[in-house]
């Protein structure tokens, strides 16, 4: 398995953008939420927003009949896109905004999940450790950086999490380790255990 050089850069030094969370199987991987709490708020607000898409649209029919044009197909038409634009704002806000990266060491696979407010996952891509080639921390100046995967055969490498140096520092070396097959870790394990000393008891000469 092949992996990035890590530089440490003093001035780019931080912690607490990723969050891991160990399960039976492996581990999720979470970035931060932003200042403005990130998705949890985008999603909250874009399902109030649907509701109020949907209410709109039969609510009108509430109003005055002399603020609309005297034919109600124009009303009907109204009705119908509000109703269809406020139902698919709030499917797509219940479906999870928050991403999050499961990696499965038990099946030895990466999922690429949405989670909504609720805590209902969406599995949205399936990728085994056998077609990644490597992985590296990728550096960009006054911005966070990123850990990304470079798969077997595909040119553009694809992001997994951005951070802090420190934390992705930390996700690099454990994403490294696990994507080794059990053969090579066996083999890194028989190479750092040191070989044990046998005793050799000399034979007892007799002597006159």
């Amino acid at each position: 398995m092949a992996s990035a050089r890590i530089t440490f850069h003093p001035e780019r030094r931080g912690s607490g953008t990723i969050k891991r969370t160990e399960t039976h199987w492996g581990y999720i991987v979470r970035e931060a939420a932003g200042p403005l709490g990130g998705a949890a708020v985008a999603e909250l607000v874009l399902r109030g927003f649907g509701l109020l898409l949907v209410i709109s649209a039969y609510g009108q029919w509430l109003l005055p009949s002399g603020l609309f044009p005297p034919d109600t197909g124009g009303r009907i038409a109204l009705s119908a896109v509000l109703a269809s634009a406020g139902g698919v704002i709030y499917v797509v806000a219940n479906r999870g905004l928050q991403p999050e990266l499961h990696v499965d060491t038990a099946e030895r696979e990466f999922r690429f999940a949405h989670r909504n407010g609720r805590g209902a996952v969406r599995i949205g891509r399936r990728l085994p450790f056998e077609a990644v080639e490597s992985v590296f921390v990728r550096r960009h100046e006054g911005a966070p950086a990123e850990v990304r995967i470079r798969i077997k055969g595909i040119d553009d490498a694809v992001h997994l999490a951005s951070g802090a140096e420190n934390d992705l520092n930390l996700l690099h070396a454990r994403l490294c380790k696990d994507l080794k097959s059990p053969h090579e870790r066996v083999e890194a394990r028989l190479r750092v255990r040191p070989p044990r000393k046998l005793a050799v008891r000399a034979p007892l000469r007799k002597t006159a």
